[in-house]
This record gives structure tokens, C-alpha cells and sequence, in this order.
């Protein structure tokens, strides 16, 4: 199992990155280590940070550059920069043409910065910004349609076309001129602990890394199943779990395709276009 260590990178290297225009926040270094296969490093779009291999490389291969790019500042140290959401794969190569570890690079939409800019926008709302899978959701109860619609403005130039819209409209209603009829007191639907709806769909599809969350009062699946068909089974579980609780789904199916691979040798940049696997 791998291990990851955080730091910080030395001021020369600092100076290097803020010379290139990265955020601060690439700051941060991760540590990789020899061998490693199943290493996940996040990076949120437009941000960048940096690693330190174990040991030295000589070639640096990206699966997709258009989701994530790469630039090495030593013979050990390389820096990742986040370019749009999705996920792509890293991997270092030693001098003799073989693997030093494999990287699963995921790219993430700014939800700080939009949750901010949302907030300067439209102050008197209460909109909560989530991210799921490469997308973004947002949720919470506005005071008009036209909110709504500003909202989903504001957050297209963040993640265009892969915004999910659980957004309510407050509903205003009027004084009542009649004393009311009484009416027998439905009982209160427990809420569904996500987590068991998670545990759930784990049992009985253990091989898809679908994950529940609750937004709003509506539990939410996301993540990367292998078919369709099992996105289907995985939504049926979670509303039989879930019964009476709107489930929504915003499960997406792995696809193979080609990937461009960008290999650096020496000072020249070489693209190549190969099967990849998920991204």
C-alpha cells in the first residue's frame, strides 16, 4: 500500500511554480512513492500542486493532458496542474523503460470559489454547492425561479453542461380567508441515513465504487459503475432502501477510449494516441 506524505516544497522550487502563474496552493507536495499502483491525488481545476517521486525519472507520461498537465522541475520533483474536472492516469518511468509508479489523477471544479461568488451574487440565498464525479450540484431552497436561474448561470462558467439543479423554489403562500378544515396529522417520514443506502448497494454490487450522499433531504447517488445496467440495479436498491425519499441519480458508466498520451524526452514533447482505460 502506498503511502503519501505532505510538505513543503523549497523556496527555489516555490519560485519556479508562482513564475509559471500557479496558485499558491501548489505549495503542497505529495510524496510517491517506488512501486506505488493505487495512489489517488486530487487537484482542484486551475490549481496546481507538486510531487516528489522516490525515486529519480526520466520520462513522465499523462493520460489526457486536456484534464490534467504535467511539468518537471528536477529529476525527482514534477508539478501537476489541473486544466477541467474528469480523471486521468500519471506515470513515471526510471531510465530503463520501466514503471515507477502509477497515479490516478482526479480533477475537481472549484466549489469554494463558486460557493463565494454565488454568495456575492445572489447574498440573501441559501444555495449549498456539492461536487460529484467531475460535475457540480446545487441545492438549497431560493426565493424565485429567477434565482434559479442565475444561479445555474453563475455555476455553468465553472462546470459547463455538468451542473445537476436540486434547487427549490419557496412557495408563498396566501392567508387563508376560511377557518381551515381540520385535517388527521401524517406522520413524519424518518430521514435515510445515506451511509446505509451506501452499505447496501456495496452488499449486493461490491465491485461498483458508488457513493450516497444526502443533499437536501434527497439522497444522491454518484460515481463510475460498469454498465448501465448496473447503474439501474443500483438505483432500484437505493429506492427500495430509501422508500418514500426522492432518490436522485447522477451515476455516469466507464467508457473505453483513446487517450493522448504526452511523453517527454529530453526538451521534446511527443504525442501519441493509445486505448486508455477510465478517466
Amino acid at each position: 500500500m502506498s503511502k503519501k506524505k505532505l510538505g513543503w516544497i523549497a523556496p527555489a522550487v516555490i519560485a519556479a511554480l508562482l513564475s509559471t502563474g500557479v496558485p499558491a496552493s501548489a505549495a503542497t507536495t505529495i510524496f510517491v512513492e517506488e512501486n506505488a499502483t493505487a495512489q489517488v491525488v486530487e487537484v482542484i481545476s486551475d490549481s496546481a500542486l507538486a510531487l516528489e517521486s522516490a525515486v529519480p525519472f526520466t520520462e513522465l507520461f499523462v493520460a489526457n493532458p486536456e484534464i490534467a498537465d504535467i511539468s518537471s522541475i528536477s529529476g525527482t520533483t514534477l508539478y501537476v496542474l489541473g486544466k477541467q474536472p474528469g480523471r486521468t492516469t500519471l506515470m513515471l518511468i526510471r531510465d530503463d523503460n520501466t514503471i515507477i509508479s502509477t497515479i490516478d489523477i482526479r480533477v475537481s471544479p472549484d466549489v469554494t470559489e463558486l460557493t463565494r461568488r454565488l454568495s456575492e451574487v445572489l447574498p440573501n440565498e441559501a444555495i449549498e454547492v456539492l461536487s460529484a464525479n467531475d460535475g457540480l450540484v446545487l441545492s438549497g431552497t431560493v426565493s424565485s425561479q429567477e434565482v434559479v436561474s442565475r444561479a445555474l448561470e453563475v455555476a455553468g462558467h465553472y462546470a459547463q453542461g455538468r451542473i445537476s439543479n436540486l434547487l427549490n423554489v419557496q412557495i408563498q403562500e396566501p392567508e387563508p380567508v376560511v377557518q381551515p378544515i381540520p385535517v388527521a396529522v401524517k406522520e413524519e417520514i424518518e430521514p435515510v441515513d445515506p451511509a446505509v443506502v451506501e452499505a447496501q448497494i456495496r452488499a449486493i454490487l461490491p465491485d461498483e465504487p458508488v457513493a450516497v450522499h444526502d443533499v437536501g433531504g434527497t439522497i444522491v447517488l454518484s460515481g463510475s459503475v460498469s454498465s448501465q445496467e448496473r447503474a439501474q440495479q443500483a438505483l432500484q436498491i437505493a429506492r427500495l432502501v430509501a422508500e418514500g425519499t426522492e432518490v436522485s441519480n447522477l451515476l455516469t458508466v466507464s467508457e473505453v477510449k483513446n487517450c493522448t498520451i504526452r511523453t517527454r524526452r529530453g526538451g521534446e514533447m511527443i504525442e501519441t494516441d493509445i486505448p486508455c482505460g477510465k478517466s
